[in-house]
């Protein structure tokens, strides 16, 4: 009964022993509250021989017992005032730090003595230059619609007696020669025109899905890109606990890349909207051959005779011409309708005549979108964002280990070893050599978490899944998953007569491709849409296949866990999906209006004379499942590693965080319970439970956990 009271009162005493971080997750330690004093015990052994490790084990209980022990409840409150403090406090002093100044509760990013002063100057003038070139990009035009028709050195030579005829007749030289060169803008856009055409939604039936879609590239080009630039200033100067900063820092990570929304439209139209013509005057000879009746009656029914011949021999045939114009247009006009109503001609007589041309020449007519300056600043803009990002999040790394490693060197130079007893065991490196060194074997990552969830079988699952994941990834970036679908008149008489098709299937490589066709400027955003679309994933995905199958140190597994979660910043096939249907909406307001004439109707029914159409095939469910998948094996495999390795010694698992880290960003208290055990210099996971039984029972259970494992490593 002794025993069992004895050993009840020092579970009592170890479970008083905890950092209560509460919601705040900040760790608080004072020497005091770790510091052994050795005393003489009073009793007198009953041998001579020499004291065991388990009689000064014991020994050192004993006197542990009689130290004063502390409420929890008023280390409770304690923690709670300080976190509670005000504004104007931190303003005095950006290091706020426990009653024995030995470690900071909460700290400045850029003051904290892990950040070189240089890199505390250059973040501020990066950030606002990341808000001078958003601005400059939201109000400059970002893009403009080309349209180019360029004919050199056409020539048309009639040959034979029935084609000079013919030319006569139309009043036109043997040798025609076209030379023509013509550079059209067709529209000039900015961020806001954009976003005015897709609430206009003019020649749409339905205004809802282009108003949606408005109001998120408002949000995501307009609002966002800022405000996470602010934010990311704030974290970085104001005084905030270490896993409220680490918690903003995450979800700022994972939303940040959204900014690329404008970006990834422009892209994409870069893509679509780049149309080449070429104009072989051999192949439009060969093609009215083969099409003469239908091009005859496409005349016809755009064209009088009158009309034509004016148009030919430049006389006003449909009006009362003079004498001599008369006749001219007398001798056209016999032609034209001979043409348009002998079926003859159009099988025999018309296709002799095309035969005595002799063609030669080239020409080329292009539709092409072309980047401007605005979308240039925007696009380093949301990569300077992103990168910042990463460079604060590492900073932040940096400040949690140092901190973690000054309490773990607190906790241990405050235990019951004397100095020379730590000199004798190696206890005189500094605690991050020792932390590091005694980890420093090769081991498969299930090895590290023993006896867990992910420790056997399911591990095995989880390769397998990312394999398929992989296998998934690979097949996105590679096949179809777009394509462009051009139609309208202007398109119609292009195949029928050219055999010209301008139907184009896209992967995303393949559109990576066509992105830096044009050269220069365009390679930026090239290499843009390679980083987020198809490196990025791909690099991801080959680090977890490493990290899960090849035996490494902890400090390895570690580093590849870190660039792991850095680089799901730059994986954006969400945010490539969503730019997508805001393309489709957009396209066909914009190419509605490219070209307009009343002709197109007598070709096609709707009138259009051209509409280009952007569309997912259905294999762009790769691209959505697996972007999916990777976002859950990058977030399982990180998971494992972060609890097995603890690299803040805090029972951190790296995120996502959930409102238990953020109560002093004024979020709603989660229900949960937290806390966490110290003894000799290593912090336990959380433990959390709804039911105070449940809660008594673990403590039991993690104290007696902690009072073995601290006897052994004494022991040994």
């Amino acid at each position: 009964m002794v025993e069992s009271a004895e050993t009840k009162e020092q579970q009592q005493l170890i479970s008083g022993l905890f950092f209560s971080a509460g919601n705040d997750g900040v760790d608080t330690i004072s020497k005091s509250s770790f510091r052994t004093k050795k005393k003489e015990s009073g009793i007198q052994s009953t041998t001579t021989e020499e004291p065991s490790n388990r009689d000064i084990l014991e020994d050192d209980k004993q006197h542990d017992l009689e130290e004063p022990l502390i409420p929890p409840s008023e280390t409770e409150d304690k923690e709670v005032s300080t976190a509670d403090l005000s504004d104007e406090d931190d303003d005095v002093n950006n290091l706020e730090i426990d009653s024995n100044n030995e470690i900071p509760t909460r700290y400045s990013l850029a003051l904290h003595s892990t950040t070189p002063l240089l890199i505390r100057i250059l973040v501020p003038l990066l950030l606002l230059g990341s808000h001078g070139m958003f601005i400059y990009g939201q109000f400059e035009p970002m893009w403009q619609l080309n349209l180019d028709t360029n004919i050199t050195d056409i020539w048309f030579n009639a040959t034979t007696t029935m084609t000079q005829k013919a030319f006569d007749q139309l009043h036109k030289p043997h040798e025609i020669h076209i030379d023509y060169h013509e550079n059209r803008v067709v529209e000039t856009f900015t961020y806001g025109d954009a976003i005015n055409k897709l609430w206009v939604a003019a020649g749409l039936p339905s205004k809802t899905g282009t108003r949606i879609s408005a109001v998120l590239l408002i949000l995501f080009s307009g609002i966002w890109p800022h405000l996470k630039l602010f934010v990311l200033h704030l974290y970085w100067w104001i005084p905030r606990f270490e896993k409220e900063r680490t918690t903003c820092f995450f979800w700022l990570s994972s939303l940040g890349k959204w900014s690329l929304a404008d970006v990834f439209v422009v892209c994409i139209m870069i893509g679509v909207l780049n149309l080449d013509l070429v104009l072989d005057p051999e192949s439009i000879k060969a093609g009215l051959l083969g099409e003469l009746p239908m091009a005859v009656s496409y005349v016809k029914k755009n064209y009088t005779p009158e009309k034509l011949c004016e148009t030919f021999i430049h006389k006003h045939c449909d009006s009362k011409p003079k004498f001599l114009e008369k006749l001219e247009c007398k001798a056209c006009t016999t032609f034209v309708n001979y043409m348009y109503n002998d079926p003859e001609f159009m099988h025999k007589e018309g296709k002799n005549i095309l035969k005595g041309i002799h063609t030669s020449g080239s020409g080329d007519g292009t539709l092409r979108i072309v980047g401007l300056s605005g979308i240039y600043l925007f696009c380093v803009a949301v990569l300077l964002s992103l990168v910042m990002g990463v460079w604060i999040d590492y900073y932040d790394h940096k400040a949690r280990v140092y901190n973690a490693d000054k309490r773990r060197s607190l906790a241990l130079s405050s235990s019951s070893m004397d100095g020379a007893d730590m000199m004798e065991s190696g206890q005189n490196k500094s605690i991050g050599e020792k932390v590091r060194s005694c980890c420093d074997d090769m081991k498969l990552l299930s090895a590290r978490l023993q006896g867990s969830f992910f420790s056997g079988f399911s591990y095995i699952l989880l390769i397998i899944f990312t394999g398929g994941t992989a296998t998934i990834v690979y097949h996105a970036i590679t096949e179809d998953t777009m394509e462009r679908v051009v139609k309208g008149a202007i398109a119609k008489l292009a195949h029928e007569i050219l055999d010209v098709s301008w139907y184009k299937p896209y992967s995303l490589w393949s559109l990576v491709k066509v992105t830096g066709a044009a050269g220069g400027a365009d390679n930026l955003l090239m290499s843009t849409v390679a980083v987020f679309l198809v490196f990025g994933p791909a690099v991801r995905n080959g680090l977890l296949i490493i990290t899960q199958i090849i035996p490494m140190t902890a400090s390895a597994h570690l580093f590849f866990a870190n660039t792991i979660r850095a680089l799901g910043a730059f994986c954006a096939w969400e945010v490539f999906v969503v730019a997508g249907f805001m393309v489709m909406l957009q396209m066909p307001s914009i190419t509605n209006t490219i070209i307009e004439r009343s002709e197109c109707k007598e070709v096609e029914d709707d009138g259009k004379c051209l509409d280009v159409e952007y569309n997912f095939t259905k294999e762009i469910w790769m691209v959505v499942v697996g972007g999916f998948f990777l976002v859950f094996a990058s977030f399982v495999t990180t998971r494992i590693a972060f609890s097995a390795l603890n690299p803040y010694h805090d029972g951190d698992l790296g995120g996502p965080y959930c409102c238990c880290s953020c109560s002093s960003l004024s979020c709603k208290r989660c229900n949960c319970r937290r806390r966490r055990v110290e003894e000799g210099g290593e912090v336990l996971p959380l433990v959390m439970s709804d039911s105070p039984e449940d809660n008594s029972e673990q403590d039991a259970l993690l104290t007696s956990e902690v009072q073995q494992e601290n006897e052994q490593e004494t022991l040994e």
